[in-house]
């Protein structure tokens, strides 16, 4: 497979998080030497996680296993760069499910290779939904765009974990990830190439002093081989009109995103979120694409879940709210 060569504009975008990343790596050591660090952990009973009171060590407490219902709405876009709105409502069981090395559930599945207080390495499964075309819109006459499943590694590291005196907590991680990417309407798969992405998110805990208010900030940059962006911005001959020129797309960069959320822990275990990402697409190296129409778009998310039954066991785990 040829992967054409990114830009160096490009390349300074994708890595900015990444340089971000080594700059915070430095400040976070001496603000780690003036405050008493501890990451946020939930180790106690059934009746004990109620109050949310978490315990102080190394890595956060989640029980090995949770099961009961989620539902949310999603208002977004076909693909990156796409003006054609995508809105869905679900509501579902759910089941998760984690032990030191594999985790099922909570957005994913993940094998875990290391997993310290500031260190995460781990192989995970992803998936994003697909979208039919519209009749009016960019892509009309073109082949539908199917569920995609990513799979690769993931690099996190806890760049900064510390708590203030009035017990708001304050976290900063960068993570990036490698991960191939096929595409399936269940009755074949095709190989779509691979994409990276590369992010910071910060994450302000205890906001309002009861540990029931969390707000969540990311700033992420993604790109792709030549095989996936064809796949969204490639315009085949066939599929040339009067108003949609050929063409063909390059490997580089994707998407900046932008997100903020805030999450709010009600009584009974109920978790509730709302949260908006804008991606910004001025850089992108398929913005000449006819089906590429957006300079900007904003997607929203608000989603409900309830935790009917939950193991009194907890793991340690290192996780990344965005996510």
């Amino acid at each position: 497979m040829r992967i054409k060569l990114w830009t160096a504009r490009a390349n300074a975008v994708v890595f900015l998080p990444l340089a971000c990343g080594v700059v915070l790596l430095t400040l976070s050591s001496a603000l780690q030497a003036q405050t008493e660090a501890g990451a946020e952990t939930e180790f106690q009973t059934q009746a004990q996680a109620q109050s949310e009171e978490p315990e102080k060590t190394g890595l956060q407490g989640r029980p090995k296993w949770e099961f009961g219902v989620g539902g949310g709405y999603f208002d977004g876009f076909d693909y990156p760069g796409s003006i054609d709105s995508n809105r869905r409502a679900l509501a579902l069981p759910f089941f998760i499910y984690r032990s030191e090395r594999f985790r099922f559930g909570g957005g994913g599945l993940s094998a875990v290779a290391i997993e310290e207080p500031r260190l995460k390495l781990d192989w995970s499964v992803a998936a994003s939904l697909n979208a039919t075309n519209d009749p009016g819109g960019a892509r009309a006459g073109m082949p539908d765009i199917d569920f995609l499943i990513e799979i690769g590694p993931r690099l996190i590291f806890r760049a900064l974990d510390v708590e203030s005196g009035s017990g708001r907590s304050y976290r900063i991680d960068w993570s990036t990830k490698l991960r191939g990417v096929v595409s399936t309407d269940f009755g074949s798969v095709t190989d779509r190439g691979f994409v990276f992405e590369s992010s910071l998110t910060g994450r302000i805990g205890n906001v309002t002093g009861n540990n029931r208010i969390t707000l969540v900030g990311a700033l992420s940059a993604r790109a792709a081989s030549e095989r996936l962006n064809d796949y969204f911005y490639e315009v085949r001959q066939e599929f040339v009109t009067p108003e949609r020129e050929a063409f063909d797309a390059r490997a580089g960069l994707i998407d900046i995103r932008a997100t903020a959320g805030v999450g709010f822990r009600l009584p009974y275990r109920v978790r509730l979120f709302v949260a908006a990402t804008t991606g910004f697409y001025d850089n992108a190296a398929n913005r000449d694409s006819p089906v590429h129409q957006a300079k900007r778009s904003t997607s929203m998310a608000v989603g409900v879940v309830w935790t009917i039954f939950q193991s009194k066991t907890r793991v340690g785990v290192l996780e990344v709210d965005s996510n």
